[in-house]
């Protein structure tokens, strides 16, 4: 997903272009796309593991919650950004768990001179 603020309410744009899991099935065939970002844009590349997390009983964290905490990390680095993300995961698993991988990947795009 990538996060681009505006002077209005943050857009989420879904990158869903591709295919299945990378390494599950042996011939499974992929599409490749391409995304231009903008200037202060946030890219967060996450395994299902995160967004799927799941409360003690048995209710999952969900993409809609994903967003509404990565809605409150314009002002984190990359670093507190993932932190926050994993830390608001855990909050909602309280404890369960974990029966996913978690893999979460974050980056900022700023101009070339910063």
């Amino acid at each position: 997903m990538v996060f681009r603020k505006s002077d209005g309410p943050s857009q989420v744009v879904r990158l869903d272009v591709g295919g299945t899991v990378v390494g599950l099935l042996p011939r499974a065939s992929y599409q490749e796309a391409s995304f231009t970002l903008h200037s202060g844009d946030l890219l967060v590349a996450f395994t299902d593991g995160i967004s799927e997390a799941m409360s003690p009983e048995d209710k999952e964290w969900g993409e809609e919650r994903m967003i509404e905490t990565v809605k409150h990390c314009y002002s984190l680095t990359v670093a507190g950004t993932v932190k926050e993300i994993m830390r608001a995961a855990d909050v909602f698993a309280a404890g369960a768990k974990p029966y996913d991988d978690m893999t979460l990947v974050a980056m900022w795009a700023v101009p070339p001179d910063e």
